[in-house]
């Protein structure tokens, strides 16, 4: 099964996160032409949280998601910071200081991230792994 990203998040729903589709069209006229929107950020956002997500002890798949809609948060966060970074021309410019605000957002919302699972379960926040010496 995969999750179709737009039970994630629609284009409408990544503007809104930034005030409107005239500031989304805006970021996206600084990446290179693909003709279809935001779908391949979007899409790319939603690999990277799944990704993030397995790595987890214990890890999380994909195929055990049963609310696509959980990684809304995490998937825009995500897919701003690759806008943001895309459109920056200079270290300390407007577009890098949001994308830093971005990234430190996905961090966090990826790190929380308790996703319904198959069966109504949550799944787990993330853990750290502790060795004793």
């Amino acid at each position: 099964m995969a999750i179709d990203i737009e039970d994630v998040l629609t284009e409408a729903q990544l503007a809104a996160e930034i005030g409107g589709a005239a500031r989304l069209t805006d970021l996206l006229s600084r990446q290179e032409e693909s003709g279809d929107g935001s779908l391949p950020v979007r899409t790319r956002a939603l690999a990277d949280v799944l990704r993030d997500l397995s790595r987890r002890t214990p890890p999380i798949y994909e195929n055990q998601i049963s609310v696509p809609a959980d990684l809304r948060d995490a998937v825009t966060y995500n897919a701003l910071e690759r806008l943001y970074r895309e459109a920056m021309t200079a270290e300390g410019d407007v577009y890098a200081v949001k994308r830093k605000l971005y990234e430190r957002r996905y961090i966090d919302e990826v790190r929380a991230l308790r996703p319904t699972l198959a069966g109504e379960l949550r799944g787990g926040a993330a853990s750290f792994r502790m060795e004793r010496g």
